[in-house]
């Protein structure tokens, strides 16, 4: 066949600026996901201002190592956070729900001149490996500041980072808009689990006889009415970070998942899209870990 110029013009100088203009893009979203955290350093330490604490996920791949940042189990991919707590109180601090191999340690002091209170890499229960997320816990004296270090175990990579800094509480569940009729209470890690028949509307798992430790993969799950005039229906955890959940109306068949649940300690099946009528048996179920 012979040659075209026009023919092979038209088909080349399309796919040209499509391969440039690709070229850019991917440029710019390498230069976009690389960006630092913005408490990358010590000095732009995100403050804490009130427990619970939450970071929301956020991605410490491109954070960085300064010159002075301390050691523990490494120290790559460091970011930091900052209380300085108005009592006396106990904190536990942790990366439960991370997604790469953490550190987290507790400083007294000041950017430069810091003293190590505390450093954990991996989590163990009774000398058994269970988690490769870190957590600390420390008794925190009134108008003393603490800094907090979060890094990769070495010089690994970062990844995705869940934050959490609460005081110890039990493993306990709330709801609200509905009667409970049955709890169930699951370490999944240890396969135990307890269940409460007709339960009030906020129960202690472990007074219930429930065994966990820190790390332990738990579950809650409980199946109620539907109370007369609610619009709405619920509920609240503590001494667990919550990672995933979800409802269902049994009676309408409908379910749904909690979209944010990641983070937060209270969720609303009417907000994740759930219809709920008064008397309709509704059905709630979250997992985490424990803290």
């Amino acid at each position: 066949m012979a040659h075209q110029p026009g023919k092979v013009a038209f088909d080349c100088c399309p796919r040209l600026w499509w391969g440039l203009m690709g070229v850019a893009l991917l440029l710019l979203c390498t230069t976009v996901a690389q960006a630092a955290p913005a408490h990358d350093e010590i000095t732009n330490a995100t403050v804490i201002t009130a427990l619970p604490f939450t970071d929301d996920p956020l991605y410490t791949t491109a954070a960085t190592t300064a010159a002075d940042d301390p050691f523990c189990h490494g120290r790559g991919h460091t970011v930091w956070y900052v209380v300085t707590p108005t009592a006396d109180l106990s904190v536990i601090v942790h990366t439960f729900g991370s997604k790469y191999d953490t550190t987290v340690s507790v400083y007294t002091g000041t950017p430069g001149a810091l003293t190590q209170l505390a450093c954990n890499d991996d989590s163990y229960v009774n000398g058994a490996f269970r988690s490769l997320q870190s957590r600390v816990v420390f008794s925190a004296v009134a108008g003393t500041t603490y800094y907090i270090m979060v890094g990769s175990w070495d010089s690994t990579p970062g990844g995705r980072l869940l934050f959490w800094a609460v005081e110890p509480t039990p493993l306990e569940a709330s709801v609200f808009g509905i009667i409970p009729h049955t709890a169930v209470c699951k370490n999944v890690s240890t396969g135990q689990q307890v269940t409460l028949s007709q339960p009030a509307p906020t129960w202690d798992c472990e007074a219930a006889g429930l065994a966990v430790h820190a790390s332990d993969t738990v579950t809650i799950q409980v199946l109620g009415t539907v109370e007369e005039g609610a619009t709405d229906a619920g509920g609240e955890v503590t001494g667990m970070a919550p990672l995933s959940g979800g409802c269902t109306n049994v009676t309408t068949g409908q379910e749904v998942q909690f979209q944010d649940m990641v983070g937060a300690t209270e969720a609303s099946c009417v907000a994740a899209g759930l219809v709920v009528q008064p008397g309709e048996t509704v059905q709630m179920y979250v997992r985490g870990v424990a803290e």
